[in-house]
């Protein structure tokens, strides 16, 4: 099983960590929601810069990082649906997601 960590890195940044090693499947993961994001910006986006494993998203600071963070999830979950496994490949850990009031 994978676990993928969301955590800030500031108040208008989220990072999506898909692993911890090199492996092919979860950078063609990282670039498949890069894509997404981009094709289908959420209210508030910015920019997303990939990295080998992980996902950094910015965006304004109007957005709650509570917000993103769903909008994070949903996504996320359509890469585990597209894995034709029969049990789940992600266990999804959120860290340090503060949100506003």
């Amino acid at each position: 099983m994978i676990i993928i960590r969301i955590y800030a890195i500031h108040d208008q940044a989220l990072t999506i960590e898909l692993g911890n090693e090199i492996n092919e499947s979860i950078n063609l993961d990282v670039i498949n929601l890069k894509n997404d994001f981009e094709e289908k910006p959420f209210d508030g986006f910015i920019e997303c810069v990939p990295a080998y494993s992980s996902l950094t998203i910015y965006f304004d600071i109007s957005s709650t990082q509570e917000a993103i963070r769903n909008e994070i999830i949903s996504r996320l979950e359509k890469i585990k649906s597209t894995n034709n496994q029969s049990e789940p490949k992600v266990n999804i850990v959120d860290s340090s997601i503060n949100t506003k009031p």
